[in-house]
């Protein structure tokens, strides 16, 4: 096993239970951007992936925030991931 460090650029809906990821874009309509942005989440914003389901979407951490994100949304959002991930050869 070892540690991929590298920044990969994927959608949020992805992103696996206990990454971190930084927001780089979200690809959104009007009335989901304005969603999100009601929820305070923001391009350089970092987030915690709390829990990850494919059918449902994710439950993030954003600061002292716990937020459910639909998988349609989550798909819309762009980030980079800030946290190794561990991989097995």
């Amino acid at each position: 096993m070892f540690y991929d460090v590298t920044m990969k650029q994927i959608q949020l809906s992805d992103c696996r239970r206990g990454m971190r990821a930084r927001i780089q874009a979200c690809n959104l309509n009007e009335e989901q951007a304005i969603r999100i942005g009601e929820m305070g989440l923001r391009p350089g914003d970092t987030v915690e992936i709390l829990l990850s389901s494919h059918l449902f979407g994710q439950v993030i951490a954003h600061g002292s925030e716990r937020l459910a994100i639909d998988r349609k949304t989550a798909r819309s959002i762009v980030v980079n991931v800030l946290s190794p991930t561990l991989k097995t050869l």
